[in-house]
């Protein structure tokens, strides 16, 4: 989850284990700053289509490991 400012402060157990990253990484930091640049423009897209609707959104994200493996995520925002 994000707060209003873009900070991380809610992380999926699962995610974190498929992408190799612990809570201390990401938590209370901006997702633009954990985020690969390679994956803040899509990001940032899915971010400007929910704030268009009040329906949640689902969207598989493929994001890179820090072991350089491909993992696709199904994102619900």
């Amino acid at each position: 989850s994000l707060d209003e400012g873009g900070r991380i402060t809610m992380l999926n157990p699962a995610a974190l284990k498929l992408l190799k990253v612990t809570t201390l990484d990401w938590l209370g930091k901006p997702y633009r700053e954990v985020l690969a640049e390679s994956h803040r423009e899509e990001f940032d897209e899915l971010l400007s289509v929910v704030h268009g609707t009040a329906k949640p959104i689902r969207r598989e994200l493929r994001l890179r490991t820090r072991d350089d493996e491909w993992v696709s995520l199904l994102v619900t925002v």
